[in-house]
């Protein structure tokens, strides 16, 4: 065999591998899905209501349980007496206005707002999508609050080939960026959770802050995104 059929070769038998690797991922993915139940809390006292809209890391996918997601963290830390909780796996920022449109109340005390990286794996144009959002945060009921955060950084998840994940990393900036300009100009307050490689502890320590589908937060990693959120909530 020649040098570059030998060449040849070793980049089939990588992208194989590469591929099966993705594809155990993806059914493992499709299980914690299936398993997540999203933080609710029923009954008649609405004096600190919330309301989480969103995609699956607004559900909690990943974590062990609900009260392990950033949903059920926020809800702990203001005292929710009440949480609504309208948000599904695989919710793209075009569906918050089929999940605000189910909100049982009138008012909240605090809305919670997690989407985008569906957009982002998708590669989908972050100029739509902020339309989309603009339009979704026009229909929210009113509340003393709205937090806003998205995915840290999908380029930094271990799901995807190493090849792809510089384009997530770009992606998630511009969602972010777009995501911050429109959350102050309705002045509501945007969480930016994205950090350099050399920060991150998602790049850092995939297997202490990943599910094991190397693409949700496993408990400790939401752990960690809420305490980049918990010093911007108003009590």
């Amino acid at each position: 065999m020649t040098l570059p059929h030998l060449i040849i070769v070793i980049i089939i038998i990588f992208f194989i591998y590469e591929g099966s690797a993705m594809y155990v991922k993806i059914g493992v993915s499709k299980r914690l899905i299936q398993s997540a139940q999203p933080f609710v809390r029923e009954g008649g006292d609405h004096q600190r209501a919330l309301l989480v809209l969103g995609d699956s890391t607004a559900v909690g996918v990943g974590a062990k349980g609900p009260e392990d997601s950033v949903a059920g963290r926020f809800a702990q830390h203001i005292g929710a007496s009440y949480v609504d909780n309208r948000s599904f796996s695989g919710a793209k920022v075009g569906d918050l206005p089929i999940q605000i449109a189910g909100a049982r109340l009138d008012r909240y005390a605090f809305i919670l707002i997690a989407v985008g990286a569906n957009d982002i794996v998708s590669f989908g144009r972050s100029s739509s999508a902020m339309k989309k959002f603009e339009l979704a945060l026009s229909k929210l009921p009113p509340a003393g609050q709205v937090v806003v955060h998205s995915a840290g950084n999908v380029g930094g998840t271990t799901l995807f080939p190493f090849f792809i994940r510089p384009v997530y990393t770009w992606l998630t900036k511009k969602y972010h960026a777009g995501f911050e300009k429109l959350a102050a100009e309705k002045g509501f307050t945007y969480v930016n959770l994205y950090q350099p490689s050399s920060e991150d502890p998602f790049v850092r320590e995939p297997k202490v802050y990943l599910a094991p589908d190397g693409l949700h937060p496993s408990s400790e990693g939401y752990r960690a995104w809420f305490e980049k959120i918990r010093p911007a909530i108003r009590l």
